[in-house]
């Protein structure tokens, strides 16, 4: 992979050159679900764990744990009972989003 002159990034390969992409494609996934939490309120679709974890600022394990102890709002299997995949419900996490805001400002 070749870097335009411009950019200073002339010289990377192995190691490096894998990590910055890493970073990069990181970066624009993160941006993608910035702009669809953005693009999408109030409407209530399911959402995945990375929106979950940008609406509420908490990390995977906490969302996890929260659940568990019926503190969050339940998650919905996405593919039946065969597979992994779940989400969660937007409207749910919004308000538990505003209700935690609110029990703060009390």
């Amino acid at each position: 992979m070749r870097f335009p002159r411009h950019a200073g990034i002339t010289h990377l390969s192995g190691a490096p050159l894998r990590a910055l992409v890493v970073a990069t494609d990181r970066a624009r996934v993160e941006d993608e679900v910035e702009k669809r939490v953005a693009a999408r309120t109030g409407a209530d679709r399911l959402l995945r764990i990375a929106e979950v974890k940008k609406l509420t600022g908490l990390g995977r394990t906490t969302i996890w744990q929260l659940g568990r102890d019926g503190l969050f709002p339940k998650r919905v299997k996405l593919s039946g009972t065969r597979g992994r995949a779940v989400g969660w419900r937007e409207s749910e996490v919004r308000q538990w989003v505003a209700d935690r805001k609110a029990a703060s400002e009390e």
